[in-house]
């Protein structure tokens, strides 16, 4: 097996960048520059109007008013339109909006500066800049940019066009093929013009005539499944057959250790492995490279981000692990999925980014740096609620599911902190103490350090959204004891142990040891497994990068 650094260089080694031709700019969408796209010459290629308008001197409307507007002829104001050069003499282009026109007379309303909306000779773009660099997908802006700078033609490369061929009697079966289906998805996100075909079945001498067949006509062929090495994986015996050309099979990564590129004729073949996340995982990892280097397009870049949660590992192979990349006050910070399993679809739920983990590493703790491949657009850290309310009345349990979802998100590396409601009162700091020696005295909070503890002591009750705001700081998941009457938080209600229920609302999620129909959110009992689940449900709405959509489906 070879590293992941080595199969990126042998695709860069094995493949080439498709032929250029020339296209017209409005003809090549979809496709990638095939040189940099340069400016020839200055824009504008003269002084020239930025509004339609009068030409005329400035220092003539120099004292011009709505009141007692300065009136020129119309040789001191000539009509001028948008993009229009500036003629000889003037120096300030008069807009339509601070003008008034009366027979051949135009007042100005307004004095406008010298140099007034007029666009000098190369202010938009400078002869010689580059304006978009080789490999630069060809979209709106590039078209215009091209078209403005006055190229008839282009050089580009061809958008790419590939075949997906889903292969293995458990899709020949006529089951729905997810993989083919998310590799499909995946190239045309690419703006690689991609055809899902019929699938393959487990016969070695049928799929060499159907991989044969496929790649005629195409670029990339991708085939999903079937690609390691036991009695049915026939894929690699397939092209074995049709003596194409293998450039590797087999990278030291987890999950995707069978993908493998070969090349058959003209077209390159990318071998996927069959599991769902695994295919993808292989592909996000190798195959935007291939696609990228088939473009001639710059290859994808891992970026630096910390790690928004603890994870743990075996180490061996490069860990390729899902997650969700969020841009933070503090920069980016990346949550992996709790769930890696390599078909969990759950796994690629609510993700956008690929975090690439050392075969070395074993153990990455919160705030670490990882190299991550972005794989869709980076949002802002969202504003909403990272807190969830767990109440009932007195003796239902909440304490007790306070303590077993905090165990939980302590297990899965997610930083958690509590907000409880003492709606009785307490006394941290009774009188005579030094620190209420010092809230006497004028100080507004006093925090206590100790060697193992630090406490925090202020008069006055804070709000609960303030209460929360604070503890967010230390933590991703807040989880409030209390607070019923709340209506912000999502809540978590415990209706057992004889106890009824209180009707909280927002309402996530109802837990109870009896029957509770028409409960108006998903309900739990009290085992093991309904508190796993319901580990999740609080992770998706506090927002963390966790795939709540499926742990909804689930919970019902």
């Amino acid at each position: 097996m070879i590293s992941l650094d080595e199969a990126h260089a042998l695709v860069a080694a094995h493949l080439a960048p498709l032929p250029p031709s020339d296209r017209a700019p409005g003809d090549a969408l979809g496709c990638r520059l095939a040189a940099p796209l340069v400016a020839r010459g200055a824009l504008p290629t003269c002084d020239d109007s930025a509004m339609d308008g009068w030409a005329i001197r400035a220092e003539r409307v120099a004292g011009a008013s709505r009141q007692s507007p300065v009136w020129l002829s119309p040789q001191e104001a000539r009509p001028i339109a948008t993009g229009d050069p500036i003629p000889a003499g003037a120096d300030a282009v008069l807009p339509l909006e601070l003008a008034r026109q009366e027979g051949d007379r135009v007042g100005a309303l307004l004095p406008v500066p010298r140099g007034a909306n007029i666009r000098r000779v190369g202010e938009d773009v400078a002869a010689g800049a580059v304006l978009f660099p080789a490999g630069a997908l060809i979209d709106a802006t590039v078209a215009l940019a091209a078209a403005s700078l006055g190229e008839r033609t282009i050089p580009v490369r061809p958008r790419l066009r590939a075949a997906v061929l889903p292969v293995g009697s458990h899709v020949a079966s006529g089951r729905p093929d997810a993989t083919g289906i998310a590799i499909h998805a995946a190239l045309d996100g690419l703006h690689v013009a991609s055809a899902l075909l019929e699938p393959a079945g487990a016969d070695a001498a049928e799929v060499a005539e159907r991989i044969r067949s496929a790649s005629r006509g195409v670029d990339l062929l991708v085939t999903a499944g079937a690609a390691s090495v036991g009695a049915n994986d026939v894929v690699p015996a397939a092209l074995a057959r049709l003596e194409a050309t293998r450039v590797f099979h087999g990278v030291s990564i987890k999950p995707g250790k069978p993908v493998g590129l070969w090349r058959l004729g003209d077209a390159a073949i990318l071998v996927l492995p069959g599991s769902p996340s695994a295919a993808l995982a292989c592909f996000d990892s190798i195959g935007r490279a291939v696609c990228a280097r088939l473009a001639g397009a710059p290859p994808p870049a891992p970026i630096h981000a910390a790690a928004g949660r603890a994870i743990e590992r075996r180490r061996g192979k490069t860990g390729l692990l899902r997650g969700r990349l969020v841009s933070t006050p503090a920069g980016l910070q990346f949550f992996a999925s709790p769930k890696q399993g390599p078909s969990q679809v759950s796994a690629v739920a609510d993700t956008n980014a690929l975090a690439l983990i050392p075969p070395q590493v074993e153990a990455i703790a919160s705030g670490d740096p990882l190299r991550v491949l972005p794989l869709g657009e980076i949002p802002a850290e969202e504003s909403g609620p990272r807190a969830v309310a767990i109440c009932g009345l007195s003796g239902a349990g909440k304490t007790w599911l306070v303590e077993r979802l905090l165990a939980r998100l302590s297990e899965k590396g997610v930083r958690a902190a509590t907000v409880k409601n003492d709606a009785h009162g307490f006394d941290p700091d009774p009188p005579g103490k030094d620190t209420a020696r010092h809230r006497a005295a004028g100080a507004v909070a006093t925090i206590l350090v100790g060697p193992s503890r630090t406490a925090s002591v202020r008069e006055g009750a804070l709000a609960l959204e303030e209460a929360v705001r604070r503890a967010a700081i230390e933590a991703e998941v807040v989880l409030v004891e209390g607070f019923k009457s709340d209506r912000t938080l999502p809540k978590i209600e415990v209706a057992a142990r004889g106890r009824e229920r209180v009707h909280a609302a927002p309402l996530l999620a109802l837990v109870t040891d009896r029957d509770q129909p028409d409960a108006g959110a998903p309900v739990f009992g009290t085992g093991e497994a309904d508190l796993d689940a319901l580990c999740d449900v609080v992770l998706g709405a506090c927002r963390t990068g966790s795939p709540s959509r499926s742990t909804w489906t689930r919970a019902l």
